[in-house]
């Protein structure tokens, strides 16, 4: 690919929708040990031939990007925003992930975040953007706190992961919340 096109950016980051020839960075992305272990819902490790089947199909339900340093255009990660009964609820599911250790704590989630809810309350005009993170990750869950986001409950030992079952806190932000942020 010759000069990305940035969708979104920010300060550190900008956020760019997915290609076929970036199945390999996000395959070795998602398989990352550090990546891996926070991960939900997904099957690890990842096959690389399922990222190039996602990759190969528009997304229907599902609004993806990756998350690249404005620097250099490394892929450092990847956001989504799935719609969740967009049309009755306007209501959306929240991802991230970031793949390597050496950018945690360094703001980029944060700033990747922060424009993956512009894209949900501006162009997809949702009202309410939610999110289910590992209680033991209190790193993010602080990040989604600074960031508005509320807590509303715990999903008792609703994950499966290192051979052990794990709590996950529901979260959530409202339109209204995010705009008087």
């Amino acid at each position: 690919m010759d000069t990305p096109i940035k969708y979104l950016s920010g300060e550190k980051i900008y956020l760019r929708i997915p290609y076929e020839e970036d199945a390999e960075v996000i395959y070795a992305g998602l398989n990352n040990e550090s990546e891996s272990r926070l991960m939900r819902g997904r099957q690890v490790p990842v096959k690389l031939t399922t990222v190039k089947q996602a990759l190969q199909q528009p997304y229907q339900k599902s609004y993806a990007y990756l998350i690249c340093l404005n620097e250099n255009d490394e892929v450092i990660g990847e956001v989504s925003i799935s719609q969740n009964g967009v049309e009755i609820n306007r209501c959306g599911d929240f991802q991230i992930a970031i793949y390597k250790e050496e950018h945690f704590g360094s703001g980029k989630g944060t700033e990747a975040t922060q424009l993956a809810l512009q894209i949900a309350f501006g162009q997809l005009n949702l009202n309410r953007v939610q999110l289910e993170v590992f209680q033991s990750n209190e790193r993010a869950i602080n990040t989604y706190e600074k960031i508005g986001f509320i807590k509303e409950g715990i999903k008792r030992q609703a994950w499966y992961t290192d051979f052990d079952y794990q709590d996950c806190v529901m979260m959530s932000l409202l339109r209204e919340e995010f705009i008087n942020y």
